[in-house]
């Protein structure tokens, strides 16, 4: 833990950001809401704070829902145990965007003391569902250069969330509120 600690304050220097100092405020008036159905045997109550607040910051407010009826809308999240190292090596989860609903997060890998200290593992969840849900409200399986969105996550990455929640890329936002303004629109020709 001391070596990411230290990473993560090196990383934070690096990028101009003292600890103790925090980007600006990244809440936005909430436009959209889409429900998020988790299907976990572990809580995740922490990792959906820190997703939430990533939503948050581009006036998206994520209803989360356990256990109970989801709407034919919903996105679901389920988390899993023991991945086979041959399905998507290296992924800690995959979405089906194209389908528009469901993820399935390797729980099993996040959850490796291994790969990741135990600590970071809430932080570590939330920004892996928010990467997941990217996809799924875009509606593709591009990624960016940088951001929530890359492909791959360094340990510069790691080390930042753990300070302060990655962001969407501008262009990672406009295909969100398109995929958004789709699901809507779908929405209300089923309802007609």
């Amino acid at each position: 833990m001391k070596t990411s600690a230290t990473i993560g304050m090196m990383t934070l220097m690096a990028i101009g950001i003292q600890p103790g100092q925090s980007y600006e405020s990244r809440e936005k008036p909430i436009h959209a809401k889409i429900t998020v159905c988790v299907q976990a045997t572990v809580q995740t109550t922490s990792a959906e704070g820190i997703a939430s607040r990533i939503f948050s910051g581009i006036g998206v407010r994520i209803d989360w829902r356990h256990g109970q009826k989801c709407p034919g809308d919903a996105v679901t999240v389920t988390l899993t145990g023991d991945t086979p190292d041959s399905v998507l090596p290296e992924a800690l989860a995959c979405a089906l965007p194209y389908e528009g609903s469901h993820i399935r997060v390797f729980y099993d890998r996040l959850n490796d003391p291994r790969y990741f200290p135990k600590l970071i593992v809430p932080t570590l969840l939330g920004h892996v569902m928010a990467h997941e849900i990217g996809h799924i409200l875009q509606g593709t399986s591009q990624h960016s250069e940088t951001g929530m969105m890359k492909a791959k996550w360094t340990a510069v990455d790691f080390a930042a969330m753990t300070f302060e929640p990655l962001r969407f890329t501008q262009a990672d936002i406009d295909l969100i509120e398109s995929g958004l303004a789709k699901r809507s629109a779908a929405v209300h020709r089923g309802a007609n």
